[in-house]
């Protein structure tokens, strides 16, 4: 409307977002401080557009800071390996797609090779859009509870990490203690990021982007 203008708040006890900047016609731009935590933090933002004799419309917006995790170890997979088992192991239905995402691939009998990475994510999810060819949904998946299969979670229990040496020797086996694996698919591509926290207290970054791969039926083809 004409002289109309926008202005946007957060509530008091949000210090972490210190401005607003409304220079360019149809952006807010917010200024905030940096996030030095180990966990994501959010923050209701309120946008007030004023008109007229005094009118005015609301709307809000959850913003979202991703935290400054410092990794202890990151990896570019470049290797996939995922069994699809159906609602056989769900306990109340979940469908269940076990994925393996690695630097080097597993040799001809299914075994992982010496000197590799191998991420385990035990992930549940609802059913896939292809029978056929399953692939788990588009989401975030979050460390499930203690002997939990929810939808959306990877497993406590069998989820986990392992890498040996050249000479075959064990330098990481862990499990984890909290972490998200997000998967979107793209112009036929499949991209995994992990964000993790191990049992040791480690963080890890994990990231898959390569051609939408196939999963197994079951421990075959």
């Amino acid at each position: 409307a004409e002289g109309g203008g926008i202005t946007a708040s957060v509530n008091e006890n949000i210090t972490w977002i210190n401005g607003f900047n409304y220079d360019t016609e149809n952006t807010v731009v917010c200024y905030a401080d940096e996030n030095t935590q180990t966990q994501n933090r959010n923050a209701i933002v309120t946008l007030t557009y004023t008109y007229g004799s005094g009118e005015s419309v609301t709307a809000q917006v959850n913003v979202i800071q991703e935290a400054a995790i410092a990794y202890d170890y990151t990896l570019e997979a470049e290797s996939f390996r995922g069994h699809y088992y159906g609602t056989k192991y769900g306990k109340n239905g979940e469908y269940n797609y076990y994925t393996w995402i690695s630097d080097l691939p597993f040799d001809d009998l299914g075994r992982t090779q010496v000197g590799g990475t191998y991420y385990l994510f035990d992930l549940y999810a609802g059913a896939p859009e292809n029978e056929d060819k399953p692939l788990p949904p588009a989401g975030t998946y979050t460390l499930g509870e203690t002997a939990s299969t929810a939808e959306m979670t990877f497993s406590r229990e069998y989820s986990r990490v392992r890498a040996t040496d050249t000479d075959g020797n064990v330098t990481l086996d862990v499990y984890f203690a909290e972490g998200t694996v997000t998967i979107s698919y793209g112009d036929g591509t499949m991209e995994v990021e992990a964000k993790l926290q191990d049992t040791e207290g480690k963080w890890h970054h994990v990231v898959y982007n390569q051609p939408v791969p196939e999963y197994l039926i079951g421990d075959g083809g």
